[in-house]
């Protein structure tokens, strides 16, 4: 299962129709959602249709989805875009990648990652207006959809610099993904859960907004509410 097929990664509203299209022009499609309901009327439907959860790099890879001639990425939910987009890239990626960004910064994100193709059907929303007016952030934290959001940090905490990033387990206590790092001058993307930070290293992080304050605070070693906050 790869070559030839289209791969179509989350069968909501956006991918289910995608799918139509392509399977009614003759395509050989295959649907991955990891909703099972969805996954049981897609059998009806396509060549293949497989209940599985494309964050997990080990499902992808031995689904052989790194070497469809095409995947097409229909996620509403935009931590599940990105971090399947970021399991495809590792995975050396050979096909055409196709992504649904529902605002203009997921699509920015998704373009730096390395995807060409992203599709907008949805402008951005007010949700950022309403994350600066609640947690007082300035202009470089913004909404990636709501109740997550996107920033760079500067490392400024000692405390981040003394292990490996593994060990931080900033996952479990703040929520946090490391996206991406400028690590000693160099561009680290996937992260390599190894690499100790240093200070003046910047980080790229994505976390839900009410960890926002104690993320930025962890790594930078200052309360943003505190120097934003409007006068």
């Amino acid at each position: 299962m790869a070559k030839n097929e289209y791969f179509i990664l989350g069968c909501g509203a956006f991918g289910g129709l995608v799918a139509d299209l392509l399977n009614n022009s003759g395509a050989n499609v295959v649907v991955i959602d990891k909703d099972p309901k969805i996954i049981e009327q897609a059998n009806k439907k396509y060549s293949y249709a497989i209940c599985a959860d494309t964050t997990n790099i080990d499902t992808l890879k031995d689904l052989g989805v790194h070497k469809a001639t095409c995947v097409i990425l229909g996620f509403s939910d935009v931590e599940n875009s990105i971090t399947t987009v970021a399991n495809l890239i590792e995975l050396g990626a050979q096909g055409v990648l196709i992504a649904r960004a529902i605002n203009k910064l997921h699509a920015r994100v998704l373009k730096t990652l390395g995807i060409e193709h992203v599709v907008l059907p949805i402008q951005e929303s007010a949700s950022r207006v309403a994350l600066q007016a609640l947690y007082n952030f300035d202009e470089s934290v913004y909404s990636l959809t709501h109740g997550l959001s996107w920033t760079k940090v500067t490392v400024g905490n000692e405390k981040c610099t003394k292990e490996p990033i593994k060990n931080l387990n900033t996952r479990q206590k703040l929520k946090v993904n490391i996206m991406y790092a400028l690590h000693n001058g160099k561009l680290q993307f996937p992260i390599d859960p190894n690499t100790t930070l240093s200070i003046g290293d910047t980080i790229a992080i994505m976390c839900p907004d009410q960890h926002l304050n104690d993320a930025i605070h962890y790594f930078a070693g200052f309360d943003p509410r505190r120097k934003y906050k409007t006068k």
